[in-house]
């Protein structure tokens, strides 16, 4: 799970978006809703989470294609 944003957002929003998204995460009430539902409360930066997501897609890719999945 993540949050994304607009292409083209101006690095300063991003930046005041992700200080916003870690306070928010590092309260405790936060992260006990997290923890019950089985999440594991993390932050990265922008260029972490792009590269998550880019493996994510290339490893899904991968799978749906070795399975010869097709959408219905």
């Amino acid at each position: 799970m993540g949050l994304m944003a607009p292409a083209r957002t101006p690095k300063p929003i991003l930046e005041k978006l992700l200080a916003t998204l870690v306070k928010a995460v590092q309260t405790p009430a936060t992260r006990e809703l997290f923890e019950r539902q089985g999440a594991d409360p993390v932050t990265s930066t922008p260029a972490e989470f792009k590269k998550f997501v880019a493996e994510e897609y290339a490893r899904f890719t991968q799978a749906i294609r070795l399975a010869n999945l097709k959408p219905e």
